[in-house]
Order: C-alpha cells, then sequence, then structure tokens
C-alpha cells in the first residue's frame, strides 16, 4: 500500500542566486590530463554553497573531490524569494586544464572518427570498435575526449544500449550551451540524439532542460523534436504515471534525475537505498527513503533534481505521477 508525504509551501516570487566570482578552471593534473566535473549543490542566504554533490565528470576520478572542495569557496549573489534571501539550488562546473595543451582535435583524431563513422555505417563492429579505442587512448585534451565519448555514442546506438549511448552523448556535449568542444554540427547532432534518447528513457526533466539548448542555438528546431516537446507539456498535465529504471553507481553511491511531475515514489527497490535529496530551485530536502511512498512536491518549490543515495548497485523503479 502506498502513503503519502506532503510537503509545506512556500512563497512564489522568486530570484535565481547569481554568481559573484566567475573562475570555474582548475589546473589539470599533467600525469592525469584534462577534465570536468559537473556539481550540484544549494546556495544558502548568505550566498554560500552547501550539499554539493557530483551529476557527473570526465577525466582522473580524483577531479571529483577536487571539485567538491572547489566548489565551497564559490560565492554568489543568493536567490531572494519575495525579497528575502533564501536558499536555492544551483547548478555548476568545474574544469581542468593542463597548460601548453593545444585546443581543439588534432588531426590524427579527426581522421580517425571520420573512419570510425564510415565502419559504423558500413556495419563493421570490429573495426568501428578498434577506431573507439584508439580515440578514447589518445584523447590528450578535452576536445578529443568529447570526439571520443561522440564515437562510443554511436557505437553504443548500433550495438550497445542506449542507458551507454545516453551517458556517452552526455559526456560528449559536456554540459556545455555552445560548441565548445565538439564541431557546431557534430554538437547539434549529439544534443539531438540526447533529446531522443531521454525521452526514449522516460528521464522528461532532462529532455526539457536538453531541448531549451538546442532551441536557444537552432532557429529552426526539427517539427518531429517540437512535436515532442509539445507532447511533454501535455504529459506534464495529465494524471497517468511513468516508471524510470534506476541503478545506483559505484562513483558516488548513488543516482541523480531531474524531476518531471510533482509526485513520485520508490518500488521494486533491490539493495540498500537510504535517502532521497531534492535540489530545488527554491528549496532544500533531505529525507528517508521508504518503498512505497508516495511523495508530493509544490509546484512553489520550481524544478527539483532526486537524489537517490545508498549502496552502490541498488536497485529501484521510480514513479512519477
Amino acid at each position: 500500500m502506498m502513503f503519502v508525504v506532503s510537503l509545506p509551501l512556500c512563497a512564489e516570487t522568486f530570484v535565481a542566486a547569481e554568481r559573484i566570482d566567475q573562475s570555474g578552471s582548475m589546473l589539470a593534473n599533467a600525469l592525469h590530463g584534462e577534465g570536468w566535473v559537473e556539481v550540484q549543490f544549494m546556495v544558502d542566504a548568505d550566498g554560500k554553497p552547501f550539499a554539493p554533490s557530483v551529476v557527473a565528470s570526465f577525466g582522473d576520478p580524483s577531479y571529483r573531490a577536487a571539485a567538491l572542495r572547489a566548489v565551497r569557496d564559490w560565492r554568489y549573489q543568493p536567490a531572494t524569494i519575495d525579497g528575502e534571501a533564501r536558499e536555492s539550488a544551483v547548478r555548476g562546473k568545474v574544469t581542468f586544464r593542463a597548460p601548453g595543451v593545444d585546443t581543439g582535435a588534432s588531426r590524427r583524431s579527426v581522421k580517425t572518427f571520420g573512419r570510425f563513422v564510415r565502419a559504423v555505417e558500413q556495419g563493421q563492429r570490429e573495426k568501428a570498435q578498434r577506431d573507439a579505442t584508439a580515440l578514447v587512448s589518445k584523447a590528450d585534451n578535452l576536445y578529443e575526449g568529447a570526439l571520443a565519448n561522440m564515437a562510443k555514442s554511436l557505437f553504443e546506438g548500433e550495438w550497445g544500449t542506449e542507458r551507454a549511448q545516453l551517458a556517452h552523448l552526455t559526456a560528449a556535449v559536456a554540459y556545455e550551451t555552445g560548441a565548445i568542444y565538439l564541431p557546431d554540427a557534430l554538437f547539434r547532432r549529439a544534443l539531438r540524439n540526447k533529446f531522443s534518447l531521454e525521452v526514449r528513457l522516460m528521464r522528461f526533466g532532462e529532455a526539457v532542460q536538453t531541448f531549451e539548448v538546442l532551441a536557444a542555438l537552432e532557429d529552426d528546431v526539427r517539427p518531429s523534436i517540437l512535436e515532442t516537446r509539445t507532447r511533454l507539456d501535455e504529459l506534464a498535465d495529465e494524471d497517468r504515471e511513468f516508471q524510470v529504471a534506476a541503478h545506483l553507481d559505484s562513483d558516488s553511491n548513488s543516482w541523480n534525475i531531474a524531476l518531471f511531475k510533482d509526485e513520485f515514489a520508490v518500488v521494486d527497490l533491490d539493495g540498500e537505498v537510504t535517502d532521497v535529496v531534492l535540489r530545488c530551485e527554491r528549496k532544500f530536502l533531505k529525507l528517508a527513503v521508504v518503498a512505497d511512498q508516495v511523495y508530493q512536491i509544490p509546484k512553489a518549490y520550481g524544478r527539483c533534481r532526486a537524489e537517490f543515495v545508498g549502496a552502490a548497485g541498488a536497485t529501484f523503479t521510480l514513479v512519477q505521477t
């Protein structure tokens, strides 16, 4: 039997937090290469970050902890609700750059990527896998890393899983809102593919965010994408549920998702999931996870990301209604 926990309401007039110090780069360890870490956190009423957590990363695993330490030193003009400073959710990216490393992908990597694409188009799996592996092993900077992840996403699209394909696409896009590491046409292709996968995997909250990035770059968004985006608006208002399979990874013992509905529940729990951390535009909450319990989030909290924390390998189904 499901039972409901309702969360208290809050005021609605909201101004988002704004970063004061703008530096988001750190010096990369020459032995570890370049990388980046996307971090989610809250900013308190004094403009100080708290409760940081890694959303995704690329590069040496040590960069994850370094990014979490760096974020705590950032400062913000805090968000306000009805003119009063309040806590709010923020996302940020820490980039690890190596001095003296060229910008852009090398001619070698571009040539290998072209060869890889031809192998995929011709259905030559072993050849495509060799080229993808070569791109990964020889990636010397963020540009080549993005190209390698794009190749891996295309490989997974032909011979792997949609979940792995989406993970590599996300790394290729690298949480950028413009074509920084990939050529413009390839970056837009990655966004379109990412949007389609997020819809198919029912990660509708992320799909909306991806669409917003794509729409800002293209004057004429493809009709099929516009139609799907309209359908998402309709789905948000419909009284129906949808399910997303969740798996806590070993890097952080957690699983993240941008919530799309105002109600959610954890069902079919296998393993230990102890807490759900809600980082909303206007509210921070940490709640104990109880299987089959329905949580209701007031719309006044704004967009929310949910981080489920527990033991690595735990699985469950997230039901949003």
